[in-house]
């Protein structure tokens, strides 16, 4: 199995976090369908799919539990992941009412991208950005800057207390808010993005266990296992073997 991220276009990286593609390869002592899992993530993502029993495009919505997908050998699943202050108006209008979903997207998308062979090895990332540069010009796009500001302080490990203070405004609305334009709670982000962070020190910057759980705010080892367990519901050894079976870059 093979994750890459990959930045788009400069024209769209105010929009687009970054481009995402997991590959399954056909390994003979692998038994399918595999059951796979990732952690929660705060972001809405547009994935192409091409599956042996499926091929299309869908919207994954942010997820505040973990996420988990049958996958068969021989597929791609190639996904925008948006920024989570965006809110796109009639591809992504409301996103509490796809938290922990799935869901089919438009017609108006699909032709977008119906002509674009998604295969195992595809890495043509510039013609995903000529499509997704002529879906966002027909659309209208929403920046908040106050939930881009709280987003980008508790990614830093930042406490929500220590965000709040910083801005003028009741807490009430600040809340209010943040949940209408990403379609999570803060105190859900925080803890997400807490998740995330370790997990990439870990596997990604090889860094020790304890210094990454540590660095990113867990008072020690208990509070961030009992914290995984919880999310995930298995063990974090189990989990850590998994992501390392994974062949992974990131551009």
């Amino acid at each position: 199995m093979k994750y890459i991220e990959h930045p788009p276009d400069s024209i769209l990286k105010e929009i687009i976090q970054n481009y995402w593609k997991f590959e399954v390869l056909d390994f003979p002592d692998l038994k399918f369908p595999l059951n796979h899992e990732t952690l929660p993530e705060s972001t809405v993502s547009l994935v192409l799919i091409n599956q042996p029993y499926f091929n299309g495009v869908r919207l994954m919505g942010p997820h505040n539990i973990k996420y988990t997908q049958s996958i068969f050998p021989n597929s791609i699943f190639l996904g925008v992941r948006f920024h989570p202050w965006i809110i796109i108006k009639s591809l992504i209008n409301n996103k509490t009412n796809i938290l922990n979903k799935t869901i089919d997207t438009s017609t108006s998308v699909q032709n977008h991208f119906k002509d674009i062979s998604i295969k195992v090895g595809f890495d043509n990332f510039k013609l995903i950005d000529k499509q997704l540069i002529k879906i966002l010009n027909t659309v209208e796009i929403e920046k908040n800057n106050l939930v881009k500001f709280i987003c980008l302080e508790l990614s830093l490990g930042k406490p929500i207390s220590e965000v709040i203070i910083q801005i003028p405004i009741s807490t009430r609305v600040i809340q209010k808010k943040f949940k209408e334009v990403t379609g999570v709670t803060m105190k859900q982000y925080s803890k997400i993005e807490r998740q995330r962070n370790t997990w990439k020190s870990i596997i990604l910057e090889r860094k020790n266990q304890m210094d990454a759980i540590l660095d990113n705010g867990y008072y020690d080892q208990s509070h961030f296992i009992n914290e995984f367990k919880k999310i995930m519901n298995r063990s974090h050894n189990d989990f850590q073997s998994y992501l390392l079976s994974v062949e992974m870059a990131f551009h």
